[in-house]
């Protein structure tokens, strides 16, 4: 469905695709009378009959509005095309998405890990304080975007298959059903587990500070079942030995966010983002990681296996960029 120069409801003026996902597209916009630039996600015709897609596509307007903070992208309208396909109104961002700058810089500084990562964890606090756990963190679901003379800002995308803790899990999945994308999952996550909870999203971002620090993801394979196995079964080796150019006192707050088990693990983001800003000024953290079941000689190269290809990365829905352009807000 090719939306370019139309109205959509009579206020919201269709210029281009910024980008396609598994679950629909992103397109550029402007709002008719007030000439703000705007992104719409619409909802792909061939998901209409899909009730649990539906409602989750739907529901995401409710809680990012229900955050209300500066680091959750504003969705500021849900409505319908005339067809009566389903679409969401966001603010435009203008940077790009953190996979992109990852890809574009590699490894990125301790500096700017612990700015980046403290911003993405005062969002997700918020978040979980609103009871939302957001369930699919990852670097194509983070916005960096410049913010004057306070430098940069982080955004959160994509809150499709959050959860609520007061609706009950089982009205949008079913016990044993796994969502969220594998590099990113928390093994409770890649078991299926019925009671997954905030410390979820706490791992992810370990995950996301650990590639921002190694330019590539712990744990990579030529599929998704041995991508969980090996989220199941095996450490990951530690920043450091992949050459991360970090503190110790920081790479230790990053494997504990990725502790497997979660009561073992940082208890919550605002607990991740205090001991970041402790790491960094030098104190000590009181996390012994445990010892890497991947042989020193043969790290996980980069770019290997399916991350960087066309299959499971894009299964969270996150748009594929066109033309090269970092995609705007996920799908």
């Amino acid at each position: 469905m090719d939306l370019t120069g139309q109205t959509l409801v009579g206020k919201y003026e269709v210029e281009s695709l910024l980008g396609v996902g598994g679950m629909g597209a992103v397109w550029r916009a402007r709002h008719s009378l007030t000439g703000r630039k705007l992104a719409i996600k619409v909802l792909d015709e061939a998901y209409l009959k899909n009730e649990q897609v539906t409602r989750r596509f739907g529901r995401e307007a409710r809680v990012a509005s229900s955050i209300q903070h500066p680091g959750i992208v504003e969705v500021l309208d849900l409505d319908q095309t005339d067809s009566g396909v389903p679409f969401l109104v966001m603010e435009f961002l203008e940077g790009e998405t953190l996979a992109s700058r990852i890809e574009r810089r590699g490894r990125l500084q301790q500096d700017e890990i612990v700015r980046l990562g403290r911003m993405l964890l005062d969002a997700l606090d918020a978040a979980h304080t609103h009871n939302v756990v957001h369930r699919d963190l990852k670097p194509e679901n983070i916005y960096v975007v410049p913010a004057g003379r306070r430098g940069e800002l982080v955004k959160i995308l994509d809150f499709g298959i959050s959860q609520m803790y007061e609706e009950g899990d089982h009205k949008l999945t079913m016990t044993g059903s796994v969502l969220g994308t594998p590099h990113y999952m928390s093994p409770e996550q890649a078991m299926g587990e019925p009671d997954v909870d905030h410390r979820a999203d706490v791992y992810a971002a370990g995950v996301v500070l650990y590639e921002c620090a190694v330019g590539d993801v712990p744990f990579d394979a030529p599929n998704y079942t041995q991508i969980l196995r090996l989220i199941l079964d095996s450490e990951p080796l530690p920043p450091r030995r992949r050459e991360a150019d970090i503190s110790e006192a920081v790479e230790r707050v990053i494997l504990w966010a990725m502790e497997k088990d979660r009561g073992e693990r940082l208890a919550s983001a605002r607990e991740m983002y205090d001991w970041l800003a402790r790491a960094e000024q030098g104190e000590a953290v009181p996390y012994e990681p445990r010892p890497s079941a991947l042989a020193p000689s043969a790290p996980i190269p980069v770019g290997s296996g399916v991350k960087g290809g066309s299959g499971a990365k894009a299964a969270g829905g996150t748009p594929r960029p066109v033309g090269g352009r970092p995609a705007n807000p996920g799908v």
